[in-house]
């Protein structure tokens, strides 16, 4: 009877995460699941535990069962496998999926070695926003995903010129930012760090030097008007990014998911 609750409190407390997972709302869904990850290991602490009390309980003439046997729990184990693995591919693939960032070019935001959290579900919540940041795949090589700031929305008109971006005739107002520091791990050069507005969004970005010997060149980019069901990307390290300068705009239906954290090396909130 106490194995039947137990099973049975540890079934609804998964069904309470799958329906969590699909229709919470991603500002709280992360906090409720992880209550509800806790409340699960809870239970079965608990049955370890009390297994453990029960068998020391038990009479020295205990005759075993013929289900006392450690290759039936060997296979009982071995049967959740495949369980566990199907439940975190739907996770994977449906709800959110980690990515390891291998590059500087959303330097300050994110560096290389960092590693985010894209959220797959957001878009069905809220409308894509200018300063977004997205996982998208790469037009150029559909097996890449690239991580970038959205810019312009459909019908946005976006203009360059001398490294300032323009939206909609509007230059984008940038203020210096008093952060000299960069963080461990970043081999980044010399440069600036500055806030830019776009819209009702406010990101840091850098300007690498372009008197390095290295340095690259300022791509000016000719007006461009943002066809339907698409999007224009622009990485926050400026000087240094592969983005829509590049590859043109992006579908919306190539993006993987807005990224609202990054948990390593330490967790941040990235919006």
């Amino acid at each position: 009877a106490k194995g039947l609750i137990i099973i049975l409190v540890s079934a609804l407390i998964g069904q309470g995460a799958l329906i969590t997972l699909m229709l919470g709302h991603p500002s709280w869904c992360y906090a409720a699941s992880f209550v509800i990850w806790v409340m699960s290991g809870v239970v079965w602490l608990y049955a370890v535990v009390d297994s453990i009390l029960c068998a020391r309980r038990c009479p020295a003439e205990y005759q075993l069962k013929d289900y006392n046997r450690w290759h039936i729990y060997l296979v009982l184990i071995l049967l959740t496998v495949p369980i566990s693995a199907a439940w975190s591919l739907v996770v994977r693939e449906s709800h959110v999926e980690a990515f390891y960032i291998p590059v500087n070019s959303m330097y300050p935001t994110v560096c290389r070695g960092d590693r985010v959290l894209a959220d797959k579900r957001i878009l069905r919540f809220e409308s894509l926003q200018r300063g977004d940041l997205i996982v998208f795949i790469n037009p150029n090589d559909r097996g890449q995903r690239w991580i970038k700031r959205v810019a312009g929305l459909p019908g946005d008109a976006i203009e360059i010129r001398g490294g300032e971006v323009s939206v909609n005739g509007e230059r984008l107002e940038r203020r210096k930012a008093e952060i000299t520091a960069v963080r461990e791990g970043a081999e980044i050069p010399g440069g600036e760090i500055v806030w830019e507005k776009n819209g009702q969004a406010e990101h840091m970005i850098f300007l690498a030097d372009t008197e390095e010997a290295d340095a690259p060149e300022i791509m000016d980019f000719e007006k461009l008007t943002v066809p339907p069901g698409h999007c224009f990307v622009l990485g926050d390290n400026r000087n240094r990014s592969k983005d829509s300068r590049h590859v043109g705009a992006i579908p919306l239906v190539d993006i993987v998911g807005r990224v609202d954290y990054r948990y390593y090396p330490s967790v941040a909130r990235l919006r």
